[in-house]
């Protein structure tokens, strides 16, 4: 599938600002969609932008990074603005969801095929207009399912951030037990793996875990002064089988450096 340029949908985000850096180092033309519109920054505003039709390939990220249970209100505006950009697209669709999505169990792997569940309003959102865009017969989609992102400069307060600050202090910003497995993406991984999909002809209509199928514990990410002897738990991993048949990528996995108390992604 070729094109000319794609329309990021949320491209202020922490996903959005990080893509369209990296297209910007691939001399990818591309247009960044915001809330509002800042003239200096070269955007254009959602409203403006859902005024007529794109031909452009749009990469969805205006989703809220959090829900809590109780914001209806944050929750019906998201729907809102989901709903009227697929109206708005007349080229492929690709949605970035959530490996939250699946109905939780202690082991094994999630297949795109696997139940979902919809107990958080979070996960109610993501499964909501994953359906919404696969009921539309005609519209050409891509639904990206992925786990916890990471970029060169972690997301403050989240997970990562709060490992590298921990480090970095050597204070620990931890808490309860934290010897537990997690899967990470690196951010140079997924852009790549998008524009592989989006590039493939005749590919539309589906569904991908974008997973390493690989997890680390947390406590191997940490200080050897905050590690302490814990069990093994079991744990799940997003099967991948399916995007490595149609991408080659070798995917960057986070390892700790003693020399220099840092986190690297090899």
């Amino acid at each position: 599938m070729s094109f000319k340029t794609i329309d990021i949908i949320g491209a202020n985000g922490y996903i959005g600002k990080g893509f369209s850096d990296f297209l910007d180092s691939k001399g990818i033309h591309y247009r960044k969609v915001t809330r509002i519109q800042r003239l200096l920054q070269k955007e254009m505003s959602f409203r403006d932008w859902s005024s007529t039709c794109s031909e452009n390939i749009c990469i969805y990220l205006a989703d809220p990074a959090f829900l809590r249970e109780d914001d209806y209100d944050l929750y019906e505006s998201a729907i809102k603005r989901f709903d009227k950009a697929i109206e708005c697209t007349r080229n492929l669709f690709v949605y970035i969801s959530s490996s939250k999505v699946y109905l939780d169990k202690s082991k094994g792997t999630y297949s795109e095929n696997d139940a979902k569940s919809s107990i958080l309003l979070y996960q109610k959102l993501k499964n909501r207009n994953e359906d919404k865009l696969i009921s539309f017969l005609n519209k050409k989609y891509l639904i990206l399912r992925i786990p916890s992102y990471v970029d060169k400069e972690p997301k403050p307060n989240t997970l990562f951030n709060k490992i590298v600050n921990s480090n970095k202090t050597g204070n620990l910003q931890l808490s309860n037990d934290y010897s537990f497995s997690y899967e990470f993406l690196f951010s140079s991984d997924f852009f790549k793996i998008i524009l592989q999909l989006i590039k493939i002809k005749k590919i539309s209509n589906e569904i991908f875990n974008i997973s390493s199928s690989k997890r680390v514990n947390i406590m191997d990410l940490l200080n050897p002064n905050f590690r302490y002897i814990s069990c093994p738990k079991p744990y799940t991993l997003l099967d991948n089988r399916k995007l490595l048949s149609y991408v080659k990528i070798n995917f960057k996995i986070p390892k700790y450096s003693i020399e220099d108390n840092s986190i690297y992604w090899v």
